[in-house]
C-alpha cells in the first residue's frame, strides 16, 4: 500500500508527463499551467530533483511566449538546484539549453554568456566528457561574433579532444576551415575542408561531404582556381 509521500510523488510525475505532452504540442499556457500544478506538489515535499526538472523544463514555454522576466527567474532557480545536488553534467547541459534558447532568440550575446559559463562548470567540476561539445558551439558563437582567433583556438581543443573517424571531428575540421578562411590562412583552410570531406567520405556521409565540398567550391572560386574544384569534385563523385 502506497504512503502518502508516495501518493503526491506519484502524482506530481503524472503532471509533468502531461505538462510535457503539452509543451511538446504547442500548448505552452497550458504546459506552465501543469507545472505550477506540480510543483505546488513537490515544494512541500522538499524534492529538489524534480523541482529542478520543473524549473528546467519550464524554459521552452516561457521562452516561446516571450516571458523573459520568468525565464530568467526559471533558468536560475534550474541552475541553483542542479548546484544544490552537485549534479554538474545537469547544470552543463541546462547551460547548453539556455544558450540554443539565447541564438534562437538572436541573443548573441547572452549565449556565449552561457557557453562560457558552461565551459568554467565542465573544468571546475571535471565534465571532461562535455567539454569537446561546449567548446565547439563556444567557437560556433564566437564566428558568428567575429572573434576568428579565440574561435579557432576552441576548435582545435575541440578537435583534440573529439574521437578521430567520428561525425563531430570532421563537422569541427569544417568550422575550423571557415574559421581560418577569416584569419586569412588559406593552406590551412584548404587541408581542413581536404580532411573534413575524407572523413565524411569515410564514415559514408555524403550529403555532409557535397555540403562541405561545396563550401570548398566556393573556396576555390574565390581564389581563382574553378578548374581545380571542379576537377576535385568530379573525382569524388559528388
Amino acid at each position: 500500500m502506497k504512503t502518502n509521500y508516495e501518493e503526491q510523488l506519484a502524482q506530481g510525475e503524472s503532471l509533468c508527463d502531461l505538462a510535457l505532452e503539452h509543451a511538446h504540442h504547442g500548448r505552452y499556457p497550458e504546459a506552465l499551467e501543469v507545472f505550477q500544478q506540480a510543483e505546488e506538489i513537490f515544494l512541500p515535499l522538499g524534492h529538489t530533483r524534480w523541482l529542478t526538472f520543473i524549473q528546467h523544463e519550464r524554459l521552452g514555454p516561457l521562452k516561446a511566449l516571450g516571458r523573459d522576466k520568468a525565464w530568467q527567474r526559471a533558468a536560475e532557480l534550474a541552475k541553483e538546484g542542479y548546484r544544490e545536488q552537485e549534479d554538474f553534467q545537469g547544470l552543463c547541459l541546462l547551460l547548453l539549453f539556455l544558450a540554443h534558447q539565447c541564438q534562437e532568440a538572436q541573443e548573441d550575446a547572452e549565449a556565449l554568456c552561457r557557453l562560457r559559463e558552461a565551459e568554467l562548470v565542465a573544468l571546475a567540476e571535471g565534465c571532461t566528457h562535455l567539454l569537446p561539445t561546449i567548446q565547439a558551439r563556444l567557437a560556433v558563437q564566437l564566428l558568428l561574433l567575429q572573434d576568428y582567433a579565440q574561435a579557432a583556438q576552441k576548435l582545435q581543443a575541440a578537435l583534440q579532444a573529439f574521437a578521430p573517424e567520428t561525425g563531430e571531428r570532421y563537422w569541427v575540421l569544417e568550422k575550423l576551415a571557415l574559421t581560418y578562411r577569416a584569419l586569412f590562412l588559406f593552406p590551412r583552410a584548404e587541408e581542413a575542408y581536404l580532411n573534413a570531406i575524407e572523413g565524411y567520405l569515410h564514415l559514408g556521409e555524403t550529403n555532409a561531404a557535397r555540403e562541405t565540398s561545396q563550401d570548398l567550391l566556393d573556396f576555390y572560386q574565390k581564389a581563382g582556381r574553378k578548374d581545380e574544384a571542379e576537377s576535385l569534385i568530379k573525382s569524388l563523385g559528388l
